[in-house]
């Protein structure tokens, strides 16, 4: 059985983060193969989830932070296989027949502080090096720009795999290696799996679940006008107590899949709100810019027109074909799912 090592977010406090690691690890051990996540400790991460708790005014302050962080730690400790700990100056002693980096945006230097580990910059075996659904996060040139910079490291990879599409003449000029583009992680996973680590349902009543990354533009004002219409209540992540009381991953998956409708400006909820089949909104625009991630995702499933505009109306009567959309899913699934079967196997 082929030993296999896959190096992603794993010590992220972010629910997204830590599906996309679940569903990776999970889809390659249940493809045969004998998979661990390896517990890379990522120092810039690690200081993006350090929460201040030196006096009891910033313990209340945070309490929300801290109790995510400790469940968040718990479920990858009891959902993922993990290697032993290592770090930056350690992880070249770590030994796997195949070495996989991905998903999320782990070649984004703005997340790990341009750290090459992520590049796999310690292996010198190229046969051992693939990446699956890497994601850069950055727009077309700055994205083009962050594979300049370390083209040589990429070269090095038996195949490179993106999950956005960038410009694709100009990787194909830049790095020698084969390169393909794959759907991200979550996707690998039926719905039925998901379910089964859903926790219960916490509120009797219909609502809307919004879940918030960073700062909105027009998506605040679009709830609250989808709420009127629909007579739903509100159920937030950023501000509903009920929410924060119950913030486990599992009770994460559970908000989405019990929720009427989800308004949402992240690209892992807009992936669950549809690997759930969901009636949902996606606000692109943010306070940061552009999230060109959610935008490719919902040009690949042709869900654009549940992109939410300032200003924009809504339209209950119109509901997402969902028939069309699982088999779009299904089929970019079967080719990512051969991809992931021919590391084992190569």
């Amino acid at each position: 059985m082929k030993k296999i090592g896959v190096l992603t977010f794993q010590q992220s406090s972010n629910y997204g983060a830590i599906m996309q690691a679940y569903a990776l690890n999970k889809a390659l051990n249940n493809l045969g193969a004998d998979c661990e996540t390896i517990n890379y400790n990522c120092s810039a991460i690690t200081r993006a989830n350090y929460v201040k708790c030196k006096t009891v005014k910033n313990l209340l302050k945070n309490a929300y932070k801290v109790w995510k962080n400790y469940w968040c730690k718990q479920f990858v400790k009891n959902n993922l296989r993990l290697s032993t700990v290592y770090d930056k100056k350690t992880i070249q002693n770590c030994f796997y027949d195949a070495y996989v980096v991905g998903s999320d945006q782990i070649w984004n230097p703005h997340c790990t502080e341009d750290d090459r580990t992520y590049f796999l910059d310690f292996i010198q075996d190229k046969r051992k090096k693939y990446s699956y659904a890497a994601s850069i996060g950055l727009k077309g040139e700055e994205a083009l720009a962050i594979i300049k910079d370390h083209e040589k490291l990429l070269d090095d990879f038996t195949s490179v795999s993106l999950r956005e599409h960038i410009d694709d003449g100009r990787v194909l000029d830049l790095i020698s290696t084969n390169v393909r583009y794959d759907i991200d992680p979550v996707f690998l996973l039926s719905r039925n799996e998901w379910k089964n680590i859903c926790g219960k349902r916490y509120v009797k009543d219909k609502y809307i679940f919004v879940y918030l990354i960073g700062s909105p533009v027009g998506l605040e004002d679009f709830v609250q006008k989808l709420s009127k219409e629909t007579g739903y209540k509100i159920i937030c992540s950023k501000k509903s107590g009920n929410f924060m009381r119950h913030c486990k991953p599992e009770d994460f998956l559970s908000w989405i899949n019990n929720a009427e409708y989800i308004v949402t400006n992240s690209f892992h909820g807009t992936a669950l709100s549809i690997i759930f089949q969901k009636e949902f909104y996606a606000e692109c625009a943010c306070a940061s810019g552009f999230n060109y991630r959610v935008n490719g995702l919902l040009k690949l499933l042709r869900l654009t027109d549940r992109v939410i505009e300032y200003g924009c109306s809504i339209d209950l009567d119109k509901k997402i074909e969902y028939e069309t959309v699982v088999k779009e899913v299904e089929n970019n699934r079967k080719i990512s799912i051969e991809y992931l079967k021919s590391i084992i196997n190569s």
